[in-house]
């Protein structure tokens, strides 16, 4: 018997994307600094790690998107179409 879907008809369900949000904007509690320190210590070994297991182009592949998403949650017009694809020439 063929699947049917949840849906009937034109209502299909819509899927939402909030804004981007500008993490300047965001106040965070003083609690929470402890943790956002850990993240950042976190970030940079990470960085090492992908350096040195990976080499100088995956950590570039890797940058690169972190800044396409980071342009895409500032609003950056286009941005997000550029996060994940891979570059001409890449062997990742």
């Amino acid at each position: 018997m063929p699947r049917r879907c949840c849906w009937r008809g034109s209502r299909r369900p819509q899927c939402r994307i909030p804004p981007p949000m500008n993490h300047e904007d965001i106040q965070f509690p003083t609690r929470h600094h402890p943790l956002r320190e850990d993240i950042r210590a976190l970030a940079q070994l990470m960085d090492e790690v992908l350096q040195a297991q990976g080499g100088a182009e995956l950590w570039q592949l890797f940058e690169q998107d972190r800044l396409t998403a980071t342009r895409w949650r500032e609003g950056v017009a286009g941005a997000a179409s550029w996060c994940g694809r891979s570059r001409p020439g890449s062997s990742w």
